[in-house]
Protein backbone atom coordinates (compact mmCIF):
# COMPACT_ATOMS: atom_id res chain seq x y z
CA UNK A 1 0.00 0.00 0.00
CA UNK A 2 2.63 2.41 0.67
CA UNK A 3 4.32 1.80 -2.72
CA UNK A 4 0.77 3.02 -4.08
CA UNK A 5 -0.25 -0.55 -5.32
CA UNK A 6 -3.03 -2.72 -5.38
CA UNK A 7 -3.14 -6.05 -2.27
CA UNK A 8 -5.85 -8.61 -2.93
CA UNK A 9 -7.09 -10.61 0.35
CA UNK A 10 -9.04 -14.00 -1.16
CA UNK A 11 -11.48 -15.55 0.60
CA UNK A 12 -13.35 -18.65 -1.52
CA UNK A 13 -16.63 -17.90 1.13
CA UNK A 14 -19.32 -15.60 0.60
CA UNK A 15 -21.03 -14.46 3.66
CA UNK A 16 -20.22 -13.44 7.16
CA UNK A 17 -19.90 -17.37 8.47
CA UNK A 18 -18.07 -19.70 6.24
CA UNK A 19 -20.41 -22.29 7.34
CA UNK A 20 -23.29 -22.31 10.48
CA UNK A 21 -22.51 -25.39 12.64
CA UNK A 22 -24.24 -27.09 15.35
CA UNK A 23 -22.94 -27.31 19.16
CA UNK A 24 -23.72 -30.52 20.37
CA UNK A 25 -22.75 -32.72 17.50
CA UNK A 26 -20.02 -30.75 15.26
CA UNK A 27 -22.13 -31.06 12.14
CA UNK A 28 -22.32 -28.49 9.42
CA UNK A 29 -25.66 -27.41 7.63
CA UNK A 30 -25.20 -29.15 4.32
CA UNK A 31 -26.68 -28.39 0.70
CA UNK A 32 -29.40 -30.82 -0.25
CA UNK A 33 -28.48 -30.39 -3.60
CA UNK A 34 -25.17 -31.32 -4.07
CA UNK A 35 -23.33 -31.72 -0.34
CA UNK A 36 -21.65 -29.08 0.31
CA UNK A 37 -21.59 -26.91 3.07
CA UNK A 38 -23.84 -23.90 3.48
CA UNK A 39 -22.33 -20.07 4.30
CA UNK A 40 -24.89 -17.96 6.34
CA UNK A 41 -25.16 -13.82 4.89
CA UNK A 42 -25.58 -11.80 7.37
CA UNK A 43 -26.81 -8.94 5.48
CA UNK A 44 -29.62 -10.98 3.57
CA UNK A 45 -30.19 -13.44 6.75
CA UNK A 46 -30.27 -16.50 4.89
CA UNK A 47 -27.77 -19.77 3.70
CA UNK A 48 -25.83 -19.81 0.35
CA UNK A 49 -24.47 -22.77 -1.10
CA UNK A 50 -20.78 -22.04 -2.07
CA UNK A 51 -20.83 -24.66 -5.10
CA UNK A 52 -24.28 -24.43 -6.57
CA UNK A 53 -25.71 -21.49 -5.05
CA UNK A 54 -29.16 -23.11 -3.30
CA UNK A 55 -30.50 -20.74 -0.58
CA UNK A 56 -32.30 -21.82 2.42
CA UNK A 57 -33.32 -20.41 5.46
CA UNK A 58 -31.75 -21.07 8.47
CA UNK A 59 -33.07 -23.63 10.28
CA UNK A 60 -34.14 -23.72 14.13
CA UNK A 61 -32.79 -27.01 14.87
CA UNK A 62 -29.35 -29.45 13.19
CA UNK A 63 -30.57 -31.54 10.29
CA UNK A 64 -28.56 -34.09 12.12
CA UNK A 65 -29.10 -34.56 15.88
CA UNK A 66 -32.10 -31.54 16.21
CA UNK A 67 -29.48 -29.81 18.80
CA UNK A 68 -30.95 -26.01 19.07
CA UNK A 69 -27.18 -24.08 19.11
CA UNK A 70 -26.23 -23.59 16.01
CA UNK A 71 -23.36 -21.03 15.23
CA UNK A 72 -21.84 -19.30 13.09
CA UNK A 73 -17.48 -20.66 11.97
CA UNK A 74 -14.98 -19.91 9.67
CA UNK A 75 -15.14 -15.99 9.14
CA UNK A 76 -16.52 -14.96 5.48
CA UNK A 77 -16.05 -12.37 3.30
CA UNK A 78 -18.58 -10.11 5.26
CA UNK A 79 -16.71 -10.47 8.10
CA UNK A 80 -13.39 -9.71 6.14
CA UNK A 81 -14.30 -6.55 5.06
CA UNK A 82 -14.28 -4.96 8.12
CA UNK A 83 -10.52 -6.22 8.30
CA UNK A 84 -9.70 -4.59 5.80
CA UNK A 85 -11.03 -1.10 5.86
CA UNK A 86 -9.31 -1.10 9.55
CA UNK A 87 -6.17 -2.24 8.19
CA UNK A 88 -5.71 0.87 5.10
CA UNK A 89 -5.34 4.10 5.78
CA UNK A 90 -8.84 6.03 5.43
CA UNK A 91 -7.50 7.99 2.18
CA UNK A 92 -7.08 4.62 0.43
CA UNK A 93 -10.47 2.35 -0.91
CA UNK A 94 -11.29 -0.57 0.48
CA UNK A 95 -13.83 -2.94 -2.25
CA UNK A 96 -15.55 -5.94 -1.55
CA UNK A 97 -15.45 -7.39 -5.24
CA UNK A 98 -18.62 -8.67 -4.73
CA UNK A 99 -20.87 -5.38 -4.24
CA UNK A 100 -19.22 -3.91 -7.09
CA UNK A 101 -20.37 -3.99 -10.84
CA UNK A 102 -16.91 -4.38 -12.72
CA UNK A 103 -18.49 -5.29 -16.30
CA UNK A 104 -18.10 -2.88 -18.84
CA UNK A 105 -15.54 -0.12 -20.14
CA UNK A 106 -17.42 2.97 -17.57
CA UNK A 107 -16.97 0.66 -14.69
CA UNK A 108 -13.52 -0.62 -15.36
CA UNK A 109 -12.23 3.08 -16.29
CA UNK A 110 -13.35 3.92 -12.90
CA UNK A 111 -12.95 1.20 -10.87
CA UNK A 112 -8.76 1.82 -11.79
CA UNK A 113 -8.70 5.28 -11.72
CA UNK A 114 -10.10 4.99 -8.01
CA UNK A 115 -7.42 2.47 -7.55
CA UNK A 116 -4.79 4.68 -9.04
CA UNK A 117 -2.77 4.86 -5.85
CA UNK A 118 -3.79 1.75 -4.17
CA UNK A 119 -5.96 0.07 -1.91
CA UNK A 120 -7.67 -3.54 -0.46
CA UNK A 121 -9.48 -5.51 -2.86
CA UNK A 122 -11.31 -8.42 -1.05
CA UNK A 123 -12.97 -11.28 -2.63
CA UNK A 124 -13.21 -14.95 -3.68
CA UNK A 125 -11.27 -16.75 -6.10
CA UNK A 126 -12.52 -14.24 -8.98
CA UNK A 127 -11.19 -11.05 -8.00
CA UNK A 128 -7.87 -12.83 -9.99
CA UNK A 129 -9.21 -10.89 -12.92
CA UNK A 130 -8.67 -7.78 -11.43
CA UNK A 131 -4.96 -8.81 -12.51
CA UNK A 132 -5.38 -7.82 -15.74
CA UNK A 133 -6.81 -4.09 -14.45
CA UNK A 134 -4.91 -3.00 -11.92
CA UNK A 135 -1.07 -2.90 -10.29
CA UNK A 136 -1.10 -5.69 -7.75
CA UNK A 137 1.66 -6.05 -5.35
CA UNK A 138 0.45 -8.44 -3.21
CA UNK A 139 -2.16 -11.44 -2.82
CA UNK A 140 -2.82 -12.93 0.57
CA UNK A 141 -4.97 -16.10 0.53
CA UNK A 142 -6.85 -16.33 3.34
CA UNK A 143 -7.57 -19.86 4.56
CA UNK A 144 -5.79 -21.48 1.81
CA UNK A 145 -6.25 -25.22 3.01
CA UNK A 146 -10.04 -24.17 2.49
CA UNK A 147 -10.10 -25.28 -1.08
CA UNK A 148 -8.86 -28.65 -0.60
CA UNK A 149 -10.98 -29.32 1.84
CA UNK A 150 -13.63 -29.77 -0.45
CA UNK A 151 -15.43 -33.37 -1.16
CA UNK A 152 -13.35 -33.43 -5.04
CA UNK A 153 -11.01 -35.25 -6.26
CA UNK A 154 -9.44 -32.46 -8.09
CA UNK A 155 -9.26 -30.13 -5.07
CA UNK A 156 -5.33 -30.10 -4.91
CA UNK A 157 -5.28 -29.05 -8.49
CA UNK A 158 -7.68 -26.10 -8.08
CA UNK A 159 -5.73 -24.79 -4.93
CA UNK A 160 -2.29 -24.75 -6.71
CA UNK A 161 -4.07 -23.26 -9.58
CA UNK A 162 -5.15 -20.76 -7.89
CA UNK A 163 -2.34 -19.70 -6.07
CA UNK A 164 -0.45 -20.34 -9.16
CA UNK A 165 -2.76 -17.60 -11.13
CA UNK A 166 -2.34 -15.06 -8.09
CA UNK A 167 1.66 -14.64 -8.68
CA UNK A 168 1.68 -14.69 -12.71
CA UNK A 169 -1.90 -13.30 -14.04
CA UNK A 170 -1.94 -9.87 -15.52
CA UNK A 171 0.94 -7.16 -15.80
CA UNK A 172 2.73 -9.20 -13.18
CA UNK A 173 5.79 -7.92 -11.88
CA UNK A 174 8.47 -10.20 -10.29
CA UNK A 175 8.07 -8.40 -7.10
CA UNK A 176 4.40 -9.69 -6.78
CA UNK A 177 4.47 -11.13 -3.06
CA UNK A 178 1.76 -14.50 -2.84
CA UNK A 179 1.18 -15.18 0.90
CA UNK A 180 -0.77 -18.54 1.86
CA UNK A 181 -2.62 -18.35 5.54
CA UNK A 182 -2.47 -21.85 6.18
CA UNK A 183 -1.94 -24.75 8.75
CA UNK A 184 0.37 -26.50 7.18
CA UNK A 185 2.68 -24.28 5.31
CA UNK A 186 5.08 -25.56 2.78
CA UNK A 187 3.83 -28.88 2.54
CA UNK A 188 1.95 -30.91 -0.20
CA UNK A 189 0.92 -28.87 -2.71
CA UNK A 190 2.50 -25.22 -1.32
CA UNK A 191 5.94 -27.08 -1.77
CA UNK A 192 5.61 -27.61 -5.03
CA UNK A 193 5.00 -23.46 -5.72
CA UNK A 194 8.80 -23.30 -5.10
CA UNK A 195 9.44 -25.66 -8.15
CA UNK A 196 6.56 -25.43 -10.69
CA UNK A 197 3.97 -27.26 -12.40
CA UNK A 198 6.00 -30.70 -12.97
CA UNK A 199 6.56 -31.32 -9.52
CA UNK A 200 3.08 -30.85 -8.34
CA UNK A 201 1.72 -33.27 -10.89
CA UNK A 202 4.64 -36.33 -10.21
CA UNK A 203 3.14 -36.12 -7.02
CA UNK A 204 -0.13 -35.33 -7.28
CA UNK A 205 -0.62 -38.44 -9.95
CA UNK A 206 1.68 -40.81 -7.52
CA UNK A 207 -1.41 -40.26 -4.49
CA UNK A 208 -4.27 -40.54 -7.65
CA UNK A 209 -2.59 -43.63 -8.64
CA UNK A 210 -2.58 -44.98 -5.75
CA UNK A 211 -6.09 -43.87 -4.47
CA UNK A 212 -7.21 -45.51 -8.13
CA UNK A 213 -8.40 -41.83 -8.72
CA UNK A 214 -8.85 -40.49 -12.50
CA UNK A 215 -6.57 -40.80 -14.96
CA UNK A 216 -6.12 -44.22 -13.34
CA UNK A 217 -9.75 -45.41 -13.18
CA UNK A 218 -13.66 -43.93 -13.82
CA UNK A 219 -14.75 -41.80 -11.07
CA UNK A 220 -18.92 -42.16 -11.02
CA UNK A 221 -20.96 -39.00 -9.26
CA UNK A 222 -23.90 -39.91 -8.32
CA UNK A 223 -26.33 -37.36 -7.24
CA UNK A 224 -30.11 -39.16 -5.55
CA UNK A 225 -33.12 -37.71 -5.83
CA UNK A 226 -33.89 -38.85 -2.69
CA UNK A 227 -31.94 -40.06 0.73
CA UNK A 228 -33.94 -43.25 0.57
CA UNK A 229 -33.09 -43.31 -3.61
CA UNK A 230 -29.58 -42.83 -2.27
CA UNK A 231 -29.56 -45.94 0.15
CA UNK A 232 -30.82 -48.16 -2.50
CA UNK A 233 -28.51 -47.44 -5.00
CA UNK A 234 -25.69 -47.11 -2.69
CA UNK A 235 -27.11 -50.54 -1.63
CA UNK A 236 -27.46 -52.15 -4.90
CA UNK A 237 -23.78 -51.41 -5.82
CA UNK A 238 -22.40 -52.71 -2.88
CA UNK A 239 -24.22 -56.15 -3.66
CA UNK A 240 -22.65 -56.08 -7.06
CA UNK A 241 -18.75 -55.88 -5.67
CA UNK A 242 -18.35 -52.14 -5.81
CA UNK A 243 -17.21 -49.78 -2.48
CA UNK A 244 -19.30 -46.60 -2.64
CA UNK A 245 -17.76 -42.80 -1.33
CA UNK A 246 -20.16 -41.57 0.75
CA UNK A 247 -19.54 -38.46 2.61
CA UNK A 248 -22.43 -38.79 5.34
CA UNK A 249 -25.09 -36.82 6.35
CA UNK A 250 -28.03 -35.49 4.14
CA UNK A 251 -25.91 -35.01 1.33
CA UNK A 252 -27.38 -36.54 -1.62
CA UNK A 253 -24.22 -37.17 -3.83
CA UNK A 254 -21.30 -39.88 -3.67
CA UNK A 255 -18.42 -41.51 -5.58
CA UNK A 256 -17.57 -44.81 -6.47
CA UNK A 257 -14.16 -45.37 -8.46
CA UNK A 258 -14.53 -48.19 -11.08
CA UNK A 259 -11.94 -49.57 -13.80
CA UNK A 260 -14.92 -50.12 -16.70
CA UNK A 261 -18.70 -48.33 -16.74
CA UNK A 262 -19.97 -50.99 -18.25
CA UNK A 263 -20.78 -53.00 -14.79
CA UNK A 264 -21.99 -50.20 -12.91
CA UNK A 265 -24.49 -49.22 -15.97
CA UNK A 266 -26.20 -52.75 -15.62
CA UNK A 267 -26.46 -52.01 -11.66
CA UNK A 268 -27.97 -48.40 -12.35
CA UNK A 269 -30.40 -49.43 -15.05
CA UNK A 270 -33.19 -50.32 -12.63
CA UNK A 271 -33.36 -46.74 -11.53
CA UNK A 272 -34.20 -45.67 -14.68
CA UNK A 273 -37.20 -47.52 -15.22
CA UNK A 274 -40.25 -45.93 -16.01
CA UNK A 275 -41.57 -46.68 -12.62
CA UNK A 276 -39.53 -44.62 -10.98
CA UNK A 277 -40.67 -41.31 -12.82
CA UNK A 278 -42.22 -40.13 -9.60
CA UNK A 279 -39.63 -40.43 -7.33
CA UNK A 280 -37.08 -38.86 -9.76
CA UNK A 281 -33.88 -40.46 -11.70
CA UNK A 282 -30.21 -40.12 -10.14
CA UNK A 283 -27.77 -37.85 -12.23
CA UNK A 284 -24.49 -39.27 -13.07
CA UNK A 285 -21.33 -37.55 -14.02
CA UNK A 286 -18.11 -39.57 -15.00
CA UNK A 287 -14.82 -37.92 -14.01
CA UNK A 288 -12.04 -39.26 -16.62
CA UNK A 289 -8.97 -36.91 -15.62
Amino acid sequence: LEQGRTALWLLDRKGYAGEVACEECGNPVWCKGCGSIMAWEERKGRLRCSSCGALAPLPEVCPICRGVLLTGKRPGLEALYTVARSTAPSELPVLLKEDQNIRGKQNRRALKASFSAGGIVAGTRSVLSLCDLLDVGFAGWIDADAETRRVAFQAKFTAYSMAWESLWRGNAKDDRVLVLQSRRPGSGWQKALLFGWEVFWGQELRERKELELPPFSFLIEVKAPSEESKESIMAALEKGGLFPMDPGGPVLRFWVSVQSVAGIAEILAPFYSIGNSKKGFPEISVWID
